[in-house]
């Protein structure tokens, strides 16, 4: 798990749907909306437009503005949770923190190195329409994949040198990534 500072937008989405629109820079009317706010002054994770010294601040007014990041402002640890944690209890309070589980059955796999999730029993077309495709795989006939940033190709998922199709199941392993570019090949 990384843990940073909030962005700006974390902050302004905070509020009610209805003030998604309203300029960050004068907020004070939206921040009896805004589960965020807490009236301290803290940084956040983003850089100041108006120059390359700058950083975003979160002014104990609500609105938010840009300082210099020397100034003794507060700061608020965040994390980002994947989309099947769970709730299960706590109010956030010191004496009752908010208490976050994940399903029983889950496990991990790795792609290149890089940790995934999927729950046990799930097969690689299974996890193309659940709450843990995070890369936005693909599968087809005869494989699965995700797509290149850069569009030159595919990254096809490969397990002992084989490329994963559909109705295989997803292991607790380490998969890899078999580059197919435009026009066929593949490293």
């Amino acid at each position: 798990m990384k843990i940073g500072l909030m962005y700006v937008s974390d902050y302004g989405f905070a509020a009610a749907p209805s003030n998604w629109t309203t300029e960050l820079y004068n907020y004070e009317s939206a921040i009896s909306l805004n589960w965020i706010y807490t009236g301290l002054w803290e940084w956040t994770l983003v850089r100041g437009t108006d120059s390359n010294e700058n950083v975003f601040l979160l002014y104990g007014s609500g609105n938010i503005g840009a300082a210099l990041p020397a100034d003794d402002f507060s700061l608020r640890p965040v994390f980002y949770l994947q989309s099947w944690i769970l709730y299960s209890g706590g109010d956030g309070t010191q004496e009752n923190p908010y208490r976050i589980s994940s399903p029983e059955n889950l496990i991990s796999f790795t792609i290149d190195g890089t940790s995934y999730y999927a729950e046990e029993g799930m097969t690689w077309g299974d996890l193309v329409n659940s709450i843990y495709n995070i890369l936005n795989i693909k599968c087809n006939d005869s494989s699965c994949f995700y797509a290149n940033l850069d569009a030159y190709g595919n990254n096809v998922i490969r397990f002992d040198d084989v490329d994963v199709i559909s109705s295989d199941f997803i292991l607790e392993e380490d998969y890899t990534i078999r580059h197919v570019y435009n026009g066929g090949g593949g490293n």
